[in-house]
Order: C-alpha cells, then structure tokens, then sequence
C-alpha cells in the first residue's frame, strides 16, 4: 500500500513510530494519574524499548544517506559567516 501511493508512503513513518510509542506513554501517564509508580516504571519499558531503536535505525539511515556531512559542512559555513574579521 505504501509503495503504491506516495502522499500514504510520506505518512507511513510516522505513523508507526506514533503506533509504537504513544500507547505506551499513555499508560504510564494514566499510571502516574492514578499514584502507581511501579506500574508507571513497568509501562516505561516498553516505550523505551521501541524509542532506542527507532533512534538508533534513524541514526543509521541519515548517516547512510550522508546527513551528517551535510550538517558539518553547513556549521562549517555559519561559523566562518559568524567570525568576526
């Protein structure tokens, strides 16, 4: 579906990156509401457990496509702008 319609391919990230992380902070919300702390850490495993990687494939893939160099190369710019002569 995805690949066969590109304004649903340009949702589909966030989408499942909301599908895998909202519901467990909901959880841990309505735990902290209710005075259950325990229960509240108990909910924040899974968040955390979907947050890493999520962070770690995007880290690979904007690096994969050069990013970084791209954000160096403009610092790079802005500092040489920002010197004073």
């Amino acid at each position: 579906m995805g690949l066969s319609r590109r304004d649903v391919a340009a949702v589909l990230p966030g989408a499942a990156i909301a599908i895998s992380l909202v519901p467990p902070l909901a959880v841990v919300g309505i735990c902290l509401g209710e005075g259950s702390v325990s229960l509240a850490l108990g909910a924040l495993l899974p968040f955390v457990s979907n947050l890493v990687p999520v962070v770690i494939a995007g880290t690979m893939v904007f690096a994969a496509l050069g990013y970084s160099a791209e954000v160096d190369r403009q610092a790079a710019g802005w500092a040489r702008r920002a010197s004073p002569r």
